[in-house]
C-alpha cells in the first residue's frame, strides 16, 4: 500500500546460481583471467574471469571442482570436433550431466572444430534430447589463429567463453534480437564494426550484457 514500509531480509548478492564445470582437451589451456586495462576500452577497468563476468550480471557460477583432461582421440582420427563427438564427451566427462532440468553447464576448452572458422559453439541441441543447452565449447587453436597477439587472444578467449555460456541461458545473438548496435557479450565485434567503424566495438565495449539481457538473466523463467 502507498506509504507503507516493507522490510526485506537480505538473501544474497545473486539472482541465480549455476554449477559450472570446465574441461580441457589435451594440448589446450583453460582461460584464466583478463585485465580490461590491457587494451583500450572504457572504464571501470577490472580483472575478469568468465565466472566474474556472470557475477557482475547477478549470476553466481559455482565451480564443480572437476577439470578433466580429454584426449583428442575422442574427436576421431582428424582430431576435429563434431557436435555429436562433443556431446558424447560431455556425457562421458561432465560430472553433473543429466537428462533432467538442472542449473548446471559444461564448458569444453577444445582445440579445433570440423569447421576451420568456428571459434565457439553451443552444441547441445541434438534430436532426442529432453534437456538442451548443457554444454558449450571454445576452439582455442582457431581463436589463436585469428588473434595471434597474446593480449588480444586472451581478451577474445574471455569474450568467447562468456558468449557461449550466454547461449546456455537462451540468449540470442544481438542481431537476432534486432539490437545490431548493442555493446554486449552477445554481439560480434566485426559485425558491430561493419556498422560503426573499425575498432569501434572494443573501444566502446565495457565487458557487460545489455539491459535486455540482464533482465532475461536475472528475471527470466526458471
Amino acid at each position: 500500500q502507498q506509504g507503507s514500509m516493507y522490510p526485506c531480509l537480505f538473501n544474497n548478492s545473486f539472482f541465480r546460481s549455476v554449477q559450472l564445470e570446465t574441461d580441457c582437451e589435451v594440448g589446450a589451456t583453460l582461460f584464466a583471467s583478463y585485465n580490461t586495462a590491457d587494451l583500450p576500452c572504457p572504464a571501470p577497468y577490472r580483472v575478469l574471469t568468465a565466472a566474474k563476468a556472470y557475477e557482475e550480471a547477478g549470476v553466481r557460477m559455482v565451480m564443480t571442482g572437476r577439470n578433466n583432461l580429454i584426449v583428442s582421440g575422442e574427436a576421431g582420427a582428424d582430431a576435429r570436433w563434431t557436435e555429436s563427438e562433443m556431446h558424447a564427451s560431455m556425457v562421458r566427462h561432465f560430472s553433473r550431466y543429466s537428462n533432467l532440468p538442472q542449473w548446471a553447464v559444461w564448458l569444453f576448452a577444445a582445440r579445433k572444430a570440423v569447421s576451420s572458422t568456428l571459434l565457439g559453439i553451443m552444441f547441445d541441441y541434438l534430436p532426442g534430447l529432453r534437456q538442451h543447452r548443457q554444454g558449450c565449447a571454445i576452439f582455442q587453436d582457431t581463436v589463436k589463429n585469428y588473434h595471434p597477439d597474446t593480449t588480444d587472444y586472451n581478451r577474445h578467449l574471455l569474450y568467447t567463453y562468456v558468449h557461449e555460456l550466454g547461449h546456455a541461458f537462451n540468449l540470442l545473438h544481438s542481431w537476432d534480437k534486432n539490437r545490431h548496435d548493442s555493446l554486449s557479450w552477445m554481439n560480434y565485434d566485426w559485425r558491430y564494426d561493419q556498422r560503426n567503424g573499425v575498432g569501434s566495438f572494443w573501444n566502446n565495449f565495457n565487458f557487460i550484457f545489455d539491459d535486455g539481457e540482464l533482465v532475461h538473466l536475472r528475471h527470466g523463467y526458471r
